[in-house]
Order: C-alpha cells, then sequence, then structure tokens
C-alpha cells in the first residue's frame, strides 16, 4: 500500500479478527494524516468468539479453531488488540437462529449477536446466516455499500455484485480508494 492511499475493508467472519489485528499492529497514517484504513466493515465477526469453535476444537484441534474460541478471544485477543488508531468499524449482525451452536442466544447460526456486537456502536442486525453474508445482495446495498468509499467522496453502488467480490477475495474483501 501507497503512504497517499486510503482502503475501506469489508471482512467476513475470522477475516475481522485479522483485520483488527492488522490495524493494531500495522496501520499508519497516509500523507493527509489520517488512517491509510478508512473503515472496517465486518460481517458477522465473532470479536468475542464463538461457541461453536468449542465444539469443533473438541473434535479437531488446531489453531486457528483455538483463536475463535470465547476464552481465546476475550482473555488475549480483545486484550492485546486494542488501538483502533482512528479507524471506525461496522458490524453486521445476523439474528436468522434463536440459538447459536448450543448457546441461547440469537445469532447467524456461528456468532451469537452479543459476540458480533461487542464494542461497535455502528452495527446492523439482519436475519441471515453466517454463510450467506458475503454473497447477499440485501447486505450488500443496505450494510456494506453505504459504508464504503470507491473514489474520493464517492460511495459504493448497487452496480457492484457481492457475489463476484466475494468469489475474487475469498471470505476477505478489500476494497481500495484513492
Amino acid at each position: 500500500i501507497h503512504p497517499f492511499d486510503h482502503v475501506d475493508i469489508v471482512a467476513h467472519s475470522m477475516g475481522g479478527l485479522i483485520s483488527r489485528a492488522y490495524i493494531h499492529r500495522e496501520v499508519g497514517n497516509a500523507l493527509d494524516g489520517k488512517p491509510w484504513v478508512s473503515h472496517l466493515t465486518q460481517l458477522g465477526t465473532p470479536n468475542r468468539g464463538s461457541v461453536c469453535a468449542n465444539l469443533i476444537y473438541a473434535a479437531v484441534s488446531g489453531r486457528p479453531t483455538l483463536e475463535l474460541m470465547p476464552g481465546y478471544v476475550d482473555e488475549t485477543f480483545n486484550r492485546s488488540v486494542t488501538n483502533r488508531k482512528g479507524v471506525p468499524f461496522s458490524v453486521l449482525i445476523g439474528i436468522a437462529l434463536p440459538k447459536t451452536c448450543y448457546q441461547d442466544e440469537f445469532g447467524d447460526s456461528v456468532v451469537a449477536i452479543s459476540s458480533a456486537k461487542w464494542e461497535s456502536a455502528d452495527s446492523q442486525s439482519q436475519a441471515i446466516l453466517h454463510t450467506s453474508m458475503t454473497g447477499d445482495a440485501t447486505a450488500f446495498e443496505a450494510f456494506v455499500a453505504p459504508r464504503v468509499e470507491v473514489g474520493p467522496g464517492a460511495k459504493a453502488k448497487s452496480l457492484f455484485d457481492p457475489r463476484a467480490l466475494a468469489h475474487e477475495a475469498g471470505e476477505h474483501i478489500l476494497l481500495g480508494r484513492d
């Protein structure tokens, strides 16, 4: 990234945690004095972990699963990844189901409301499943597009096909701007 560029990050699930860590550890200021990441938009990010990771870890242990467990995210990640560097965060929260794995809390099937919302002042709830967030046109139009810019002062328009963006970028979408 060039020191004069700005980007908006749109990240799904663990990509939101990775983006938070990136902002905390790596983001500096561009030539205009503002952070080169202008906005982080999270889709179903387990900001306080996911109880589903506890079930998966019991069957197949591994570092990515461990790093999604509520105990790890709350006790280790959230205590060490604290510097937002002035970057605003927004969170799309799925509320499609009354349970998240075995937890009695509404969520998107993987991430409970309280985990996704965490400390974000800008959040929106939609009846959407975790696995549908990156390809849902309504989620893109209503939540993502108003929060990202595609050029100096220009907001994203509906001509973007979120399915194509998700396909091209995998689970982690990065939209750049000048």
